[in-house]
């Protein structure tokens, strides 16, 4: 782990200051438990997440910890311990779904260390992205490598760019009994439904919530729930078993019903498939579900699982009832719409980055090209090397990793092994390419990484006149250039 500063303010405003005077290295802390334990132990870093070098602890600043109950509902500090949350007789008494929710996460160790902030803004834990070694999209590249990597865990709807899955249980729990987050920054307190509170990557790839660098999330306010509002959670995790492991699904049903079990009045519910974002489905009152799954087959039987479980509740009013756990005739009038699991179709390649979140066009595009499941660890270091050493030179050059397949139809520089010369699909215009063997191309790669420094074009981010495409890719006649 790299050195960091540790800030430890007093007040709200202490900590947005020292935040805003610190931009993109500074983050919020709580537990630890993930940011520090994680993210900064992993030093998983990236073009679009710079390494933490500040952290502000928020469990010393005044008033964002402790559960305040009042007539109109409860409001929750964003530091407090996950393991008040789930040992609160106050919520267990009107929310006991959300102190289920918080009993759920993890292990009693965590969950005296893990905060509310800290569960709701945890980063996603798709294995690409918590590989170092990987400049994903999420954190400021490419590439999603799991649209053609091992996706076991991603999302299986929703997808755009990026194929995370939201972990927090929280999350949904929070969705379910309409709470809203109250977000303090320089100019004063807003409160945001959590509805409205986290976006998918298609809004940005770069975060979770809504929140600015320089914001906090102060308290969370849930709204008093009436004597006849019936809740429930349940949560499938890999092995079907009672443990603290990320859910394969879990739901959230909260139902109103003023007339009793099957009134007018009682709200639907809704079970969701893993996805990016906390899904926002609901009628008044809605049940939702996500978390990673290991297959698709695994997801449409987990998803009917809470399907059933949440149209049982509607039928009885109660999640622990015995006709929870049997099949019961529909109570009347109660209304249960579920929606069935349909596993999104997997992009067929990588998505381009939205233009608000790339930075200028680069002057030329040099890209490693490999074949679907023969990437090797050497090529993959050495794409990441020469990726590096442009980077650290300030050229405006875009180095890319992509199958033989997905080739943009413009290539300035393509560099490949020996075995796919040929191979490259005609159509591919090609201004240079460069052949260098898996074990004996680093002085190639080398020369090529000189040469581009040494273009003063580039590191302006003009074209360089140097690479003049061809249309059509050429047998190679030796190494080095195309031949006509």
């Amino acid at each position: 782990m790299r050195a960091f500063e540790l800030h430890e303010p007093r007040s709200v405003d202490e900590a947005l200051e020292i935040l805003h005077n610190h931009g993109a290295v500074a983050r919020p802390l709580g537990g630890g438990t993930d940011l520090v334990a994680g993210v900064m132990r992993d030093q998983l870093i990236g073009p679009g997440m710079p390494y933490p070098s500040h952290l502000v602890d928020l469990t010393t600043v005044n008033g964002l910890t402790g559960i305040r109950v009042d007539p109109v509902g409860v409001s929750i500090g964003a530091a407090t311990p996950l393991i008040e949350i789930s040992e609160s007789p106050e919520l267990a008494a009107f929310w006991p779904l959300l102190t289920e929710a918080a009993g759920a996460v993890a292990t009693p160790e965590i969950r005296a260390l893990g905060t509310l902030g800290g569960n709701l803004h945890q980063r996603p834990r798709c294995w690409f992205f918590r590989n170092k070694d990987f400049d994903c999209i999420k954190k400021g590249g490419d590439i999603c490598y799991a649209v053609k990597g091992d996706n076991r865990y991603n999302a299986i709807t929703g997808g755009r760019l990026c194929y995370i899955v939201h972990p927090s249980d929280l999350a949904m729990a929070l969705l379910a009994l309409g709470a809203t987050a109250v977000v303090a920054s320089a100019e004063g307190l807003r409160s945001i439904v959590f509805d409205d509170y986290f976006v998918g990557p298609e809004q940005d790839l770069l975060k979770e919530t809504v929140l600015a660098p320089d914001e906090l999330l102060v308290e969370v306010r849930i709204p008093r729930q009436s004597t006849a509002t019936h809740q429930g959670w349940r949560k499938l995790n890999e092995k079907g078993l009672p443990t603290w492991d990320f859910a394969v699904v879990s739901a959230a049903v909260v139902i109103d019903a003023p007339d009793g079990v099957g009134g007018r009045d009682a709200s639907s519910s809704a079970v969701s498939p893993p996805s990016p974002t906390a899904p926002r489905w609901s009628s008044r009152r809605c049940a939702t579900a996500t978390s990673k799954t290991r297959s698709q087959m695994r997801a449409r039987r987990s998803g009917a699982s809470c399907a059933r479980w949440a149209r049982t509740v509607s039928r009885s009013g109660s999640p622990n009832s015995s006709s929870s756990r049997r099949s019961s005739p529909r109570s009347r009038g109660t209304r249960c719409r579920l929606r069935a699991l349909r596993p999104s179709s997997r992009a067929e390649s990588a998505v381009p980055i939205p233009s608000e979140n790339r930075s200028p066009p680069a002057a030329m595009n040099l890209t490693f090209a490999y074949t679907e499941g023969e990437l090797s660890g050497p090529w993959f270091r050495a794409y990441k090397a020469v990726k590096r050493k442009l980077q650290r030179g300030g050229l405006n050059v875009r180095v890319q990793l992509l199958p033989l397949t997905e080739l943009e139809p413009r290539v300035d520089i393509l560099v490949l092994p020996a075995s796919l010369s040929h191979r490259v699909p005609v159509s591919v215009a090609v201004g240079e390419a460069i052949i260098a063997p898996v074990d004996k191309g680093q002085k190639q790669l080398d020369r090529l990484v000189e040469r581009l420094l040494a273009d003063d074009n580039l590191r302006v981010g003009q074209p360089s006149p140097t690479f003049a495409l061809h249309q059509g890719f050429r047998p190679l006649r030796g190494r080095g250039r195309v031949e006509e």
